[in-house]
């Protein structure tokens, strides 16, 4: 039994660890990788900094839409 858990413990120490992932989303004000952004952005940065974020996001889209829409013409 010893000479078992010997050889099964020497394969998992050979083997390469797993690297853990980094979080999910990438904070565009501070540049730090969390799993919730929403909560990271309103308890770090303060409230309503998620929200002010989205909004912004949304306005970008829209004006790359015009831009596109501009060039085609239409």
């Amino acid at each position: 039994m010893i000479n078992f858990y010997r050889a099964w413990k020497d394969e998992k120490e050979s083997e390469p660890k797993k690297k853990k992932p980094k979080g999910a989303y990438k904070c565009v004000v501070c540049g730090k990788r969390v799993n919730g952004l929403k909560d990271h952005m309103n308890q770090t940065h303060g409230q309503g900094t998620y929200q002010k974020f989205i909004q912004a996001e949304e306005i970008l889209k829209e004006r790359q839409r015009q831009e596109l829409l501009k060039i085609m013409g239409i």
